[in-house]
Parts: C-alpha cells; sequence; structure tokens
C-alpha cells in the first residue's frame, strides 16, 4: 500500500468511528435532557413538562436500540451478546 491510500484509509476508518460516537452522544444528550424535564416538571407540579421529558428520554432511547448500533460499543469480546444488550 502506498502512503497516500494508509491515510485514505485512515480518514475513512476514523470518520465512521466519529459518526459511531456521535449515536451514542446525542442518544445520551436526548435522554440528560429529558430527564431533567421530567425532575424539574416534578417540582414545578408541571404534568406536561413531565410528559414532553418522557417523550424525549423515548426518543434518546430509539437511537440507540438497534443491532448494529449497540454491537459497534460491545467489546469484542461480547458480541455475540447484541440480543441481551437489546
Amino acid at each position: 500500500m502506498t502512503k497516500l491510500t494508509k491515510i485514505l484509509v485512515a480518514g475513512i476508518l476514523s470518520v465512521s468511528v466519529a459518526n459511531a460516537n456521535d449515536v451514542m452522544q446525542k442518544s445520551m444528550d436526548m435522554m440528560q435532557s429529558g430527564i431533567e424535564k421530567v425532575q424539574y416538571g416534578f417540582i414545578n407540579n408541571n404534568a406536561e413538562m413531565i410528559k414532553s421529558g418522557l417523550s424525549q428520554i423515548k426518543q434518546g432511547n430509539k437511537l440507540f436500540s438497534t443491532k448494529s448500533v449497540i454491537a459497534k460499543y460491545l467489546p469484542k469480546e461480547k458480541v455475540h451478546m447484541v440480543n441481551t444488550a437489546l
């Protein structure tokens, strides 16, 4: 392999890893925001805010609930347990 080919392959791999991390980060951010809304809704006795927070938590969880996404984050020796994680 030439040096340029190696650099291109490394670049493509880093982009795919960054995209995988984006899914996890977005999912966690959505769920955190939803939890904060639920807590604030309980503190202020605001049922609509609680419902909105629960909806946001479900959306965040949905982003991270496919086998292919989960498999990317499991260690190599645990990939066979994707169904358990799901």
